[in-house]
């Protein structure tokens, strides 16, 4: 719609402008038309005024002369007078035609511009008239078109709800089924739970019969185990008696023989100096 409204309010302003610029052109030709016609108003009244001037010059030089040669009332100055005056008839006359082959020119001129002008004018009208059926064409290929599209979506939309109903039902009954399977998983586990906990009572009987059990043999153990520590403490004292008394008896042998090497190193010393 926004495209369409921007390409009818481009060609209606394209259209104002053309219609204006014709309308200017053909007021520029009916401008241009009076003012070519004024300046063939006055056309050749200078010449005009110049011819007059010199055949009334040359009429006037013509009679002096007549007058001069005493011919001024005799047949042959009316005859130079008619003669001049045909001559001032004939220079008119070719003036005239001169400037009406001028004025016919230019009407023929003026003309082919007015139907150059017109057939500009019909061309941009039929160029108007092409644009805007142009424009028309195009507006209805493009409602063809955005109808063939809304028609395209809605089936696209149409399907995307069937589609999305189908998924739909088939996750519902996905949801059944799993809320089903959750059901039965979760009895299951709670009859496990109920059996593990009545398996874990059982060893907690079993334990606790066992530390009773256990704590009484512990006991004897333990006794007889401080018993045997003693016992050994006992004979650890007795065998540290013996060595003692052993290290004693060494120490004293030890002496004794320390005491007569002594002994014999001292007779041997005496029985030398003896000598």
């Amino acid at each position: 719609d926004t495209i369409l409204d921007s390409a009818d309010s481009t060609l209606t302003a394209h259209d104002a402008s053309s219609t204006a610029i014709l309308a200017l052109l053909l007021s520029d030709y009916t401008s241009h038309e009076s003012t070519a016609e004024a300046f063939l108003v006055d056309l050749g009244s200078t010449e005009l005024a110049r011819i007059n001037e010199a055949f009334d010059a040359r009429l006037a030089e013509a009679s002096q002369k007549l007058i001069d040669r005493g011919f001024y009332s005799s047949d042959l100055a009316e005859a130079f007078e008619e003669r001049i005056e045909r001559d001032r008839d004939e220079a008119i006359a070719a003036l005239n035609d001169k400037l009406n082959r001028e004025k016919l020119e230019n009407e023929h001129a003026l003309y082919q511009q007015q139907v150059n002008v017109r057939m500009q004018t019909l061309a941009g009208e039929d160029r108007l008239h092409s644009l805007q059926q142009e424009i028309l064409r195009y507006k209805a290929e493009s409602l063809s078109r955005r109808y063939g599209l809304l028609q395209q979506v809605r089936d696209r939309t149409l399907a995307t709800r069937e589609r999305i109903y189908q998924l739909q039902a088939q996750f519902d009954n996905w949801r059944v089924t799993i809320e089903g399977t959750l059901i039965a998983r979760i009895t299951e586990v709670r009859t496990r739970t109920l059996d593990g906990n009545d398996r874990l009572q059982a060893l907690r009987d079993a334990l606790v019969r066992w530390e009773a059990d256990n704590e009484y043999k512990l006991g004897a153990e333990l006794a007889n185990i401080r018993l045997k520590r003693m016992e050994a403490s006992g004979l650890e004292h007795q065998s540290k008696q013996d060595v003692y008394r052993n290290e004693a008896s060494q120490r004293d042998r030890l002496y004794g023989l320390l005491q007569a090497s002594v002994t014999a190193l001292l007779d041997g010393k005496q029985k030398y100096n003896a000598q």
